[in-house]
């Protein structure tokens, strides 16, 4: 199998809880500039996004490949699976 290499670039500005960023992905293009903050993680997104949100959706992604090839690899119809994972965080107070 190909190795295969993948790339981002996060610019964080400002302190832990009143800070942003800004999130690219370098290689297919489909993240640019993706506001990232801490807030997102804990309270409302409001547009933004978080790294547990971006882990949520590689897992998401790669559950509902790996299991439609062990589906299709069985049987010839079309397959569609939809996965919904769900990364838990707690904060402390």
């Amino acid at each position: 199998m190909a190795s295969v290499e993948r790339r981002a670039h996060m610019v964080w500005e400002g302190d832990l809880m009143g800070g942003n960023g800004s999130l690219s992905e370098e290689d297919s293009g489909m993240l640019r500039d993706a506001a990232v903050t801490i807030a997102s993680r804990t309270e409302s997104p409001e547009g933004k996004t978080s790294p547990e949100e971006l882990i949520a959706s590689a897992h998401a992604a790669c559950y509902a490949i790996a299991l439609s090839n062990t589906w299709l690899s069985k049987t010839r119809p079309r397959c569609v699976s939809r996965w919904t994972p769900c990364v838990p965080w707690t904060t402390s107070s």
